[in-house]
């Protein structure tokens, strides 16, 4: 009997196909200025989508799912601060997504500049990640991690209640970082 199997991507160096996200191994973390006095650094645990790994990297594509109830600082004090705030409305935003538009290889080996846009119940944004990997894992698993800069005005308007802008210093650093496994591989 003969088996076959993908060929891997020089480029990615992962065989072509999707990779779904382990929401268990993934976040999206967040740090902001808070009303000028300090960073208050946060993620948000549940995050789900996939990597479609194309023979062309740059036909690849990326869809991330975040819900937004998942925010935590790590501080119950800090989450209640937050959450009075209005920092992040999750009854209204309760699913943040990022599709990717366009992928393209950087000149330093294992990094790329990731296009896409950012979407909420409220409107959409285009943003750019800063993206390395994949790292690849013994057990046949892949590592992701991608990073921007969102004006916090526009973080915002995305996903925080009326006014909440005035709470925060510039930029929303995100920091996002995936595990993913190709579909049939069980959770390690």
């Amino acid at each position: 009997m003969t088996t076959t199997t993908a060929a891997p991507v020089r480029s990615l160096g992962l065989p072509t196909g999707r990779w779904v996200v382990d929401a268990r191994r993934s976040h999206l973390g967040v740090a902001v200025r808070i009303g000028g006095l300090a960073t208050v650094r946060g993620r948000f645990t549940d995050v789900r989508g996939h990597v479609d790994v194309a023979a062309e990297p740059e036909r690849s594509a990326v869809v991330a799912e975040i819900r937004t109830g998942s925010l935590t600082s790590g501080s119950p004090r800090w989450d209640r601060i937050l959450t009075a705030a209005g920092l992040v409305d999750a009854a209204a935003h309760p699913v943040l997504t990022y599709r990717s538009t366009a992928l393209r290889a950087l000149p330093t080996p294992g990094r790329w500049r990731l296009d896409g846009v950012l979407t909420t119940r409220r409107g959409a944004e285009r943003l750019t990640f800063a993206l390395a990997g994949p790292t690849a894992g013994a057990d046949g698993r892949a590592g992701f991690r991608a990073r921007a800069k969102l004006p916090a005005v526009v973080a915002a308007q995305l996903l925080a209640r009326r006014d909440a802008e005035l709470l925060l210093g510039p930029d929303l650093a995100l920091d996002l970082q995936v595990e993913v496994a190709k579909p049939g591989d069980s959770p390690r």
